[in-house]
C-alpha cells in the first residue's frame, strides 16, 4: 500500500500548491487533520515533557550549566555584516523558540512566554589592530 501522506509531505511547496488546486478542481478537499493549527499569540503555552524535565533540573541546581552547548565559529574572508545581521534577524523572526523565556505562573507551574519579534542590530567590534589575542578577549569582555 502506498503512503500518500509521506509522498505529499515530500512535495515542494510549489508542487503541493498545484496538487491542492488540481484536487479542488475535482471537488476533493484535503483533510485538515494533517495541519497543525497555529497557536494564538496570547495563548498560555505549557512546557513539553522535555522542557519540564530541564526546568526541574534547573530548579534543583540553578548554577549547573551542563546543558549549555557553547560554540565558536571561525569565519575567513570578507564578512558582509549587514547581510549577517539581516540573516540572524530573519532566523529569530521565524523561530519562536529563540524568543521564548520560561516563567512560573501563579500556581508555581512553568509556562513559556514567547516575546514578539523585535529587530536588533548586530554589534560589530573591529579587532584587526589589536596587539594580542589577550587584548581582544579583554576588550571584548569589557565592551558594553
Amino acid at each position: 500500500m502506498r503512503n500518500y501522506s509521506q509522498q505529499f509531505n515530500n512535495l515542494s511547496p510549489e508542487q503541493r500548491a498545484l496538487l491542492e488546486v488540481k484536487l479542488k478542481e475535482k471537488g476533493i478537499q484535503l483533510s485538515e487533520s494533517n495541519k497543525i493549527p497555529r497557536r494564538q499569540s496570547d495563548d498560555v503555552v505549557p512546557l513539553s515533557f522535555a522542557q519540564q524535565r530541564l526546568w526541574f533540573v534547573q530548579q534543583l541546581e540553578p548554577d549547573n550549566n551542563s546543558y549549555n552547548v557553547p560554540c565558536a565559529l571561525k569565519l575567513e574572508g570578507k564578512l558582509n555584516t549587514k547581510v549577517l545581521e539581516r540573516t540572524l534577524n530573519e532566523i529569530v523572526k521565524r523561530h519562536e523558540i529563540l524568543r521564548t523565556t520560561f516563567i512560573t505562573d501563579d500556581n508555581k507551574q512553568p509556562i513559556q512566554v514567547v516575546k514578539a519579534f523585535q529587530e536588533f542590530e548586530l554589534p560589530v567590534i573591529d579587532k584587526r589592530h589589536a596587539s594580542s589575542l589577550q587584548d581582544i578577549v579583554n576588550e571584548t569582555i569589557n565592551t558594553p
